[in-house]
């Protein structure tokens, strides 16, 4: 009969082939673990991973949602889940099942880096930059998140954001040839953007705007300073379509779902247990939603005082009494 020793030394067998990339040799002594004790969480552990490098999928699939029944209340294995599932293209699963792993875990960096990646596969690409932030804001050093964010900026047109992201990345990671090939693309973007500005503006008739002129007093602009103010404005205009689409996304995806949850507990009569932690997840979900209201508002303002301050009229001392 194996003893336990027998089946840590099997594991570790495992993981010197994983670590040598033979991961068929990997599987095969996983396997034997389990064989000897099917409820050892990282033998499971190991095969999943193993099947996952040698993109196996199914195989993983099958037992990192092994592990999230022998330790449900474990968010490693949802976060993986997930992790494999976008792989295979599942994405609004990945989704769900990530989301599983957050609620255990809120400070999985790699739980929200993987979101990202689900989110930008949906095209849901404000859900993509609150997951990439969120990563970054727990795990500062991850470079790769640093990346995906700046894609995602590029593709939503926010080039000063996306170039900060790549420098960001590149910071970490000299070497990392991705951050550099969409920095370029960037600089390209912001080049190509800066010779099609007119100097000129454009054409207005004069008549329609002369009563405004003689009440608004506004100050004129080079043509560097229009520049500046245009890219600027598209910054601030990005920020508040990020934030306004994250806020009615986490209305439909979050609040709404969780309402419904809590009512059904009431209304069905669960153990009270059930609906204290119902009760506790909608608080939960109203805090972060009023937490996303003030991010949209401070952006709003931001553009108000952009506006306020393009506006003001050039000092004069000479004006002065």
């Amino acid at each position: 009969m194996a003893t336990a020793s027998d089946l840590e030394s099997i594991c570790k067998s495992a993981q010197r082939a994983v670590r040598k990339r033979d991961y068929v040799r990997a599987q095969e002594l996983f396997q034997q673990a389990l064989e000897i004790d099917e409820l050892h969480i990282k033998a499971h552990e190991g095969l999943a991973a193993a099947a996952f490098l040698s993109r196996d999928c199914d195989l993983a699939i099958k037992h990192f949602t092994r592990i999230t029944q022998l330790n449900p209340a474990g968010a490693e294995a949802f976060v993986n889940l997930g992790a494999v599932l976008n792989r295979r293209g599942e994405h609004q699963k990945a989704v769900d099942t990530i989301r599983k792993g957050l609620q255990k875990n809120s400070r999985s960096a790699q739980g929200y880096y993987n979101l990202g990646i689900a989110h930008k596969q949906l095209n849901q690409l404000a859900m993509a930059v609150s997951a990439y932030r969120e990563a970054v804001r727990i795990q500062p050093n991850m470079a790769e998140a640093h990346q995906n964010l700046g894609n995602v900026h590029l593709e939503m047109g926010a080039l000063q954001q996306a170039a900060v992201c790549y420098r960001k990345a590149l910071e970490l990671r000299p070497d990392f040839e991705k951050a550099k090939t969409g920095l370029k693309r960037v600089e390209d973007a912001i080049e190509a953007a800066k010779q099609n500005v007119s100097p000129f503006g454009r054409l207005v008739d004069e008549e329609s705007y002369r009563p405004k002129a003689a009440q608004v007093a506004t100050r004129d602009l080079s043509v560097e300073e229009r520049v500046q103010d245009r890219t600027e404005l598209q910054e601030i205009s990005v920020e508040i379509i990020v934030a306004a689409r994250t806020f009615l996304e986490h209305l439909r995806t979050s609040v709404e779902p969780t309402i419904l949850a809590l009512s059904r507990a009431v209304v069905q009569g669960t153990k009270e247990g059930d609906i204290v932690t119902q009760h506790d997840e909608f608080r939960k979900v109203v805090q972060e939603c009023h937490e996303l209201r003030h991010e949209l508002r401070r952006n709003l303002l931001e553009l108000r005082a952009h506006e306020e301050l393009i506006n003001m009229p050039d000092f004069d001392p000479d004006d002065v009494a």
